[in-house]
């Protein structure tokens, strides 16, 4: 027997399986800017997963935005947006997304 693992068909099953897979992740100590980044990076990791299957149509070349690069993602606005949810510079969370991931 073979099994394998294909994500899940559409943008709304992909945003569900990503929160799903991170569960407590996510939820500790979460802000409401916080839960906004991090609703959107997993729009966009499920974008770049959808993305995946129209590569001839779509897209000239393959580009990989992993369960590695989404944890990354996380771990960056974990480490950048303060207590108080406030954020001391834009543009170095915008850089470290844009360069890093």
């Amino acid at each position: 027997m073979k099994y394998s693992f294909e994500s899940p068909p559409g943008l709304k099953y992909n945003v569900q399986n990503t929160w799903n897979t991170l569960g407590n992740t996510l939820r500790n100590n979460l802000t409401p800017l916080k839960s906004k980044l991090f609703f959107n990076l997993s729009l966009f990791h499920a974008i770049i997963q959808e993305r995946r299957n129209y590569i001839p149509q779509g897209w000239v070349k393959f580009y990989e935005f992993s369960y590695s690069d989404l944890l990354a993602g996380i771990e960056i606005i974990n480490n950048h947006i303060n207590k108080d949810d406030s954020v001391n510079d834009w543009n170095i969370i915008k850089g470290l997304f844009s360069n890093a991931i």
